[in-house]
């Protein structure tokens, strides 16, 4: 790995994928892919923007993706950009489909006619599989709203690109992220701005909202594991997940843990779309294969969240109200 492509590059995944990868040896360039300029990149907060050889243009522009591909002479391609928000999602299937599916599909072709690519590493989730705990790689996917299922149709697509093209693929599919860096409209940053506006964060009373969780440290450590071990790892997926499988409420009350004086509020949800109640997977391949092991805990990795919030903050008071 020396001549790394990372699309995505200004989300929180992507801002700190690149940041574990300056430090790594052997990676002389990185070239990130970005669609629109954003005002509060994590790219930007996390201070690696400058570090990075930015180039701006669409994923699913075939001849922009191949002259990028060739003019840095990359070997390597971190598969990141997605339409990642399954609340949008619901609003707008169509533009997260062409997104998430046909911009993958036009990036792995634009990477089979390059011909140089030594691997490439395509997120997927586990909202592939729907409703389920514990689930392993090779149990039937069933995803229930439209990110789940656009991101299924890409984590085949990828996998088939090995298996008909021999192109070195590898897909990761993680539980449900979280760190510094992530200022989505997501639970965990949802919460953190309301206590931090000394509001109450909502709780909903019939709703569990069982999710598993892993730090943004131990998904970056993994994601640059699969690709290091890529002669083992290519044509297969991996779950990427750990022990913290937590409830909505659980999450809530850890993070207010680190916010005195702040109380919670119980409300009814509404019933509208189908929602994921239950969710966890089985992520013993990674370890048994690979010896890959999560080494932040949830209330450790909340606390490096919280204060990074509590920081970053002082310098961008706006993303309190985002």
């Amino acid at each position: 790995m020396e001549r790394v492509l990372v699309t995505g590059v200004q989300g929180f995944v992507g801002a700190n994928l690149v940041g574990h990868l300056l430090v790594k040896e052997g990676v002389s360039e990185i070239v990130g892919i970005y669609r629109t300029e954003r005002r509060h990149s994590p790219l930007k907060m996390l201070v690696l923007k400058d570090q990075v050889t930015l180039v701006r243009g669409d994923i699913r522009d075939h001849e922009f993706v191949k002259e990028v591909l060739a003019e840095h002479r990359i070997d390597t391609v971190f598969h990141l950009a997605a339409q990642a928000i399954v609340g949008v999602a619901m609003d707008d299937p169509v533009s997260t489909f062409d997104i998430n599916v046909m911009g993958t599909l036009t990036l792995l072709e634009a990477c089979r006619h390059y011909g140089k690519i030594e691997a490439f590493y395509y997120q997927s989730t586990d909202k592939i599989y729907g409703e389920g705990k514990n689930v392993r790689e090779w149990d039937p996917m069933c995803p229930v709203e439209p990110y789940g299922l656009s991101k299924m149709c890409a984590d085949c697509i990828a996998r088939m690109y090995y298996s008909v093209y021999k192109l070195p693929v590898v897909v990761a599919r993680d539980c449900n992220i979280f760190g510094p860096g992530d200022i989505h409209r997501r639970i965990i940053p949802n919460t953190i701005r309301k206590a931090l506006r000394g509001e109450s964060p909502i709780i909903f009373k019939n709703y569990p909202g069982v999710r598993q969780y892993i730090y943004i440290d131990d998904a970056v450590r993994a994601a640059i594991l699969l690709v290091d071990r890529i002669e083992e790892t290519k044509g297969k997926a991996y779950n990427v997940g750990t022990n913290d499988v937590l409830s909505q409420e659980d999450v809530v009350w850890i993070i207010l843990n680190h916010f005195p004086g702040v109380k919670p509020k119980y409300v009814e949800k509404e019933r509208g779309v189908r929602e994921i109640e239950e969710q966890s997977m089985d992520w013993s391949q990674i370890r048994e294969e690979l010896g890959w092991e999560p080494k932040t805990s949830f209330t450790e990795g909340i606390k490096k969240t919280v204060d990074w919030w509590k920081r970053i903050s002082e310098v961008y008071p706006e993303i309190v109200f985002l």
